[in-house]
């Protein structure tokens, strides 16, 4: 017979397949839940509370009572939010957009795209406005020769390229009228005619 350790006098049970398998299985030396007795707990801090609450509601044991909302009601009665920060808003937004309840308007687009034409500068502006373009405005052929686009990936190695009909150019513009779908060759050629004309961007 074996007693408990932590000095409650009670004979620990033995389990079966500890009988059986001696060397495998060690005898315990407290019965289950008396290894704790007798420690003193310093005080539970509210992160820890918190993170307790958060894990019991994950696993579905966590049940708020009637009782216990209406007291959270009360302490945050009267409570004003501190101002958001913009990494706090930015993270809101990221997260919005992952589960798709975040729909973005044309204003909040433009500004979108006006931001990044002053991030980036010209040159990844002018990359940044041609891809646009494309993606609204782009064809599955060349207007000028009709070449495909898939030929145009063979030949040069990229799709057919976008070529701003303005005078002078204006990228920002994401009108129909404004825009040529056009394969390599036929764009270097309206350039070049362009500027044989004496015509300055």
């Amino acid at each position: 017979m074996k007693l408990c350790k932590c000095g409650c006098s009670e004979e620990i049970v033995i389990k079966e397949y500890i009988l059986k398998r001696p060397n495998d299985y060690k005898i315990p030396d407290y019965i289950m839940g008396h290894n704790s007795r007798g420690i003193k707990k310093g005080p539970q801090t509210e992160e820890w509370k918190r993170k307790m609450v958060a894990t019991r509601m994950k696993n579905g044991s966590y049940v708020v009572t009637e009782e216990h909302k209406e007291k959270i009601r009360k302490t945050l009665t009267g409570q004003k939010n501190g101002p958001q920060t913009q990494e706090h808003k930015d993270k809101m937004v990221a997260t919005r957009m992952k589960n798709g309840s975040y729909v973005r308007t044309e204003e909040s687009k433009e500004k979108i795209s006006k931001g990044l034409i002053k991030f980036y500068g010209p040159v990844r502006s002018y990359e940044y406005l041609h891809a646009k373009a494309y993606k609204l405005f782009g064809k599955d052929c060349c207007e000028v020769c009709g070449k495909s686009n898939e030929q145009e990936k063979i030949d040069v190695g990229k799709r057919l390229s976008m070529h701003c009909t303005l005078i002078p150019k204006d990228y920002s513009v994401m009108e129909p009228e404004t825009w040529m779908c056009v394969c390599n060759n036929c764009h270097l050629k309206i350039e070049h005619e362009t500027c044989r004309k004496g015509v300055m961007y």
